[in-house]
Order: structure tokens, then C-alpha cells, then sequence
């Protein structure tokens, strides 16, 4: 009887011990703590201003970090995302401002640029046997060289028409372009929790071999989600372009890292299998926030990414010892 008391006992303290082990409990816990303290040292932290900007910023990293969530999830990784950004933003704003296409026609070029650049990184990736880390980092070099040739260089300026009075637009103080980033998020959460896609994704995430067995058509699945990474990296670069009514050939550069760190904070395994919708939009909110506290705390640039770095390495670990705890507990039951 006092046996199974201990055994009953010590799976409760290991169960309570792995909900403080998720990345999203322990960075939520740390980012309460550093909130209060910015406010206690900036009282203006809290304003409504405040908040809204730190909302405002979470659209154009959310719809990348979205789709590199897919990419870790089926076991991949995207690190063109970034570059793919600034080419799609830099094609939109010339199809519509330099060739004077429709807005329709300026946002398809620029849908289809970011979706192109996807399905050459899975067919590299996939069909040639190259690691994907390498593939993208080989098309990030080419996507910013394409950038700054159509670009010459310089900025592409300016968007007219509708795009101006939604880029001017402040719906509950915030922007379309974030509420169409949410509305995404929302879908897509959906989407990976209640269809039999969403679980073949975790499923080849964990085991692709295993998955190949079950009958899963991996290489369709993983590719898939590459070309949707492509797809929202263009996405984030058309409503950037809209934002500022112009394609700059830096907009974007750098951001898939900002892109992982959520992905990593919200609680998607880099090696693949595990990760949702929701943890992404958590890690969005925290990232962008503890951004905001650093700045409003003075913290210089540098000492900010250094602080940004470690969050990562943070965010990382708890996942490997997570994984520790989970199977602890397996030895335990």
C-alpha cells in the first residue's frame, strides 16, 4: 500500500514537474517577472499605446513563424524564409508599381514567387538528398541577390489605391495586416489539430521511417510543408510591402531566426513531430514582448541580441529535457 502511495506521489510530482518543464510555462513564468519589472522602472509599459504596438509588430514575424512551424514539424528546417520575404515583397511592389499590374495580379506574382522558391527547396531537399538546412541557406544567398537585382538596389515606392487606406488603417487601435495573420494562425491551428493532415505531419515530425511503414507519403507530406513555409514567407512579404507602400531590399532580411525563436518558445520541437498553432501564437506574443521590455528598459542593440540568443538556447533546452522527463516517467509508470 505505501508502495503504491510512493509510485502515486512520485507521477504527480514528475507530471507537475514536466507542465513547468514546457517551454511555454517556464518563458511565460519569466516574461510575467521581467513585464513587472519594466513597469515597475517604465509605468508607461502597460499603457494601451504600448500594447498595441507590441501587437502591431506581432503580424510579419507571425506569418513567417507560421510557416516554419510546418517546416520543424514534419522534421525540416526553412532559413530562407527571411530572403524569400524580401524577393516577394520586392516582385509585388514592381509587378504593381513599376509594371502597373492590378492589385490582384501584383499579389499573385508575389504568392506564387514565394511558393516557387518553396517547391525548389523540397525538390533539392526531398528529390536530390540534400539537407534542408543547407538547400535553404544556399536559396537565402539567392534570394536576396534577386532581390537587389530587381530592386537595383534601392527601394520600390509607392503603392496607391486601396492599399494605401488599408495600410493606413488602425481597426481597434491595431492593423489588417495582423488581424489577417491571426486569422491565419486560427486556421491553420485548426487545421493541424482536427485533420488527418495535421497528424501525418507530427507523424512523419517523429518517425519518417515509421511513417513510410504506415503507408505515409513522406516525401509528399514534408514537401507540402516546405512549400507552405514558401507560401507564408510570401505572405509576410506582400503585407510588409503594404504596411510601408513600398519593397525595400533589406524588409525581411534576418527574420527567420526571430521566426525560430518563436517557433521554439511556443513549444515546437526543432527535431520535428511535436508543436501547435496555438504554442506559435503564444511564442509570437512573448518574443515580440520581451522585445518591447528590453527596448523600453534601454537595453542597448547588441546586449538585446545576446539576450535574444540565450532565449533560444533557453527555449531549446527545455525541450530536450522535457523529452528527459517524459521518459523518466515512462521508466517510473
Amino acid at each position: 500500500m505505501k508502495n503504491n502511495k510512493k509510485s502515486t506521489m512520485a507521477k504527480q510530482r514528475m507530471s507537475m514537474a514536466e507542465v513547468l518543464m514546457t517551454p511555454e510555462i517556464s518563458m511565460l513564468i519569466v516574461l510575467i517577472v521581467l513585464c513587472v519589472y519594466t513597469n515597475s522602472v517604465n509605468q508607461a509599459f502597460f499603457a494601451v499605446k504600448n500594447i498595441q504596438i507590441i501587437l502591431r509588430n506581432c503580424a510579419f514575424i507571425g506569418a513567417l513563424a507560421v510557416g516554419e512551424a510546418f517546416a520543424l514539424m514534419c522534421g525540416e528546417i526553412d532559413l530562407s524564409i527571411g530572403c524569400n520575404a524580401t524577393l516577394c515583397s520586392l516582385v509585388f511592389a514592381h509587378a504593381s508599381i513599376i509594371l502597373g499590374w492590378s492589385p490582384i495580379a501584383s499579389i499573385l506574382a508575389g504568392l506564387f514567387t514565394g511558393i516557387a522558391v518553396g517547391l525548389i527547396n523540397a525538390f533539392i531537399t526531398l528529390k536530390l538528398g540534400m539537407t534542408s538546412w543547407i538547400t535553404t541557406l544556399s536559396t537565402q544567398y539567392i534570394c536576396k541577390g534577386l532581390g537587389t537585382i530587381i530592386s537595383k538596389g534601392g527601394a520600390i515606392a509607392s503603392l496607391k489605391g486601396g492599399f494605401v487606406t488599408m495600410s493606413k488603417a488602425r481597426p481597434l487601435g491595431l492593423s489588417w495586416m495582423l488581424f489577417i495573420v491571426i486569422g491565419i494562425i486560427f486556421i491553420m491551428g485548426m487545421f493541424m489539430q482536427f485533420t488527418p493532415m495535421g497528424r501525418k505531419v507530427h507523424a512523419v515530425g517523429i518517425s519518417p521511417e515509421a511513417s513510410r511503414i504506415a503507408g505515409l507519403k513522406v516525401t509528399y507530406i514534408k514537401g507540402l510543408c516546405m512549400v507552405f513555409a514558401g507560401g507564408m514567407a510570401a505572405v509576410c512579404g506582400i503585407l510588409q510591402t503594404i504596411s510601408s507602400l513600398s519593397g525595400s531590399p533589406v524588409t525581411g532580411i534576418g527574420n527567420e531566426f526571430p521566426a525560430i525563436i518563436c517557433c521554439a518558445i511556443g513549444g515546437v520541437s526543432t527535431t520535428g513531430g511535436k508543436g501547435t498553432m496555438w504554442g506559435v501564437f503564444i511564442g509570437l506574443l512573448m518574443y515580440q514582448t520581451l522585445k518591447n521590455c528590453l527596448q523600453t528598459l534601454g537595453l542597448n542593440g547588441n546586449y538585446q541580441m545576446v539576450v535574444t540568443g540565450i532565449v533560444l538556447l533557453v527555449a531549446v533546452a527545455f525541450d530536450l529535457v522535457k523529452k528527459n522527463f517524459r521518459f523518466k516517467r515512462k521508466k517510473v509508470a
